[in-house]
């Protein structure tokens, strides 16, 4: 079977282009397909990819058009998002063969599930991201660097729906308070966030950590937790294996909301600091625990650590 592309100039078989690729609607490319110069999209329509090597240059989605990932795909060292667009991942994986940005201005929008897998490289967002598609549309960030993150600059598109944001084996710079305020907020193995600035988790769906998985919240970054609807309960640990890390960190929680934390392991490092905003009763404080054996949550508090409360309860309530 002949791998091809035809809609590069009607070639059949290797097909290697040194300058910027322009598609029309409807077009795809397949097979072996090496576009060091980039592509460009029509500004409506949708063009399929499953090219095996590494795409370099001007990834240009059209401002409007879509990309249609039929397999993984690359994008090597030199590949660059010019201007807005839409990803339909289809299930498939984009991997960065080195740093990327997003400009400043544009977006890019996913419409169906997604995985970027940074093999270790930077994601810039000085523009958008934003997870839309259908109501279970999942993004996957998986080792990454991602910096810039401020705003809404990294988002779940808003109808109330269940669509997900995966953070895995991340590394997340802020560079300002950021607001993740739709969706779900999924944490795989190590997810470490840092910068003295807050990250707001606003949303009326979960924060899970999930089992063998840890959130490291570093020195005088702030956790803020305000879920939408006001509940104590959307910040959930799937299992005992599931890992909060305070490292020198804040943990603000508005005393409308409250904060119950169950089933996982909190770990306290340098000077942590808990806020509750001046709950006038307990409930409206942070819990640790709920008081029976299913619901422990494994403190520990390393040498040398100390917390301080502000202005609010810390109430222990796992079982003696």
């Amino acid at each position: 079977m002949a791998l091809h592309a035809v809609s590069l100039d009607g070639t059949v078989g290797i097909v290697y282009k040194a300058a910027s690729h322009p598609f029309g609607a409807g077009e795809f490319a397949t097979g072996f397909v090496k576009l060091d110069g980039g592509f460009s999209l029509p500004g409506a329509g949708t063009v399929t990819f499953n090219v095996f090597p590494p795409v370099a240059g001007p990834v240009d989605l059209g401002g409007g058009g879509t990309l249609l990932l039929a397999g993984d795909m690359h994008l090597a060292s030199s590949a660059t998002l010019p201007d807005s667009g839409m990803i339909d991942g289809a299930g498939n994986t984009i991997f960065l063969d080195g740093d990327l940005s997003v400009p400043a201005g544009k977006t890019i929008t996913i419409i169906s599930d997604t995985t970027i897998d940074g093999q270790g490289h930077v994601l810039n967002l000085s523009g958008d991201i934003v997870v839309a598609g259908g109501a279970s549309t999942v993004l996957t960030l998986r080792n990454v660097i991602i910096t810039g993150l401020s705003g809404t600059n990294l988002s779940v598109a808003a109808g109330g729906s269940s669509r997900t944001l995966v953070l895995q084996e991340a590394v997340i710079h802020l560079s300002g308070d950021f607001v993740f305020s739709e969706g779900s907020l999924e944490i795989l193995d190590f997810v470490r966030i840092m910068e003295p600035f807050s990250f707001v988790f606003n949303s009326d769906l979960d924060l899970l950590i999930e089992e063998d998985s840890t959130l490291f919240i570093d020195i005088d970054t702030d956790l803020f937790y305000i879920p939408a609807d006001s509940l104590s309960t959307h910040f959930v640990m799937a299992g005992p294996s599931s890992q909060l890390f305070l490292n020198g960190a804040f943990l603000t929680v508005p005393r409308s909301v409250g904060l119950r934390l169950t089933d996982g392991h909190l770990i306290i490092d340098h000077k942590t600091t808990f806020l509750s905003d001046g709950p006038t009763q307990e409930s409206q404080g942070i819990i640790l625990g709920d008081g029976s054996t299913a619901g422990t949550l494994q403190v520990t508090i390393m040498p040398g650590a100390s917390i301080e409360v502000e202005d609010g309860f810390l109430s222990y309530k796992n079982p003696s």
